[in-house]
């Protein structure tokens, strides 16, 4: 009974660790690469974006901003960063009209996303923001 007790225990203590190193929040390299989205949208449904109008993520350090293109305009707006947790401000973009619309319906459901973001996660070149109501944003480097 005494060495299942303690195997027990061992397998608890490795399950916990493990769950544990799956949240690697890095901030130093989220804030070091210029990311390109890869998915978007709900959690149990990602969206694939344009190839053609790529979005991309850069976060200026110095100014605690984030900038980057939509697929359509340029965007910017300020951020907080705290262990897992990440905020962007209200964000303001450049007011070009892009043809065909999706590239502005993706552009819009993006920024949205983006000012929602209440986490962030590292791993493998990866980036993935998450909303409090599940929707996602993942980059790649």
């Amino acid at each position: 009974m005494k060495i299942l007790k303690t195997i027990l225990c061992a397998v608890a203590a490795i399950a916990l660790l493990t769950i544990s190193a799956c949240e690697n929040c890095d901030s130093a390299l989220m804030t070091s690469n210029t990311w390109t989205l890869e998915e978007y949208g709900s959690v149990s449904a990602p969206l694939i974006p344009r190839t053609d109008s790529p979005v991309t993520l850069n976060f200026n350090t110095t100014d605690k901003k984030v900038e980057g293109s939509d697929g359509c305009n340029d965007y910017f707006g300020a951020y907080t960063l705290s262990d897992c947790s990440l905020s962007v401000g209200q964000i303001g973009k450049t007011r070009k009209l892009c043809q065909p619309q999706d590239i502005m319906t993706q552009a819009g459901a993006y920024t949205d996303i983006l000012g929602a973001v209440k986490t962030f996660n590292t791993d493998g070149g990866k980036l993935q923001m998450r909303t409090a109501d599940n929707r996602i944003l993942v980059f790649k480097k």
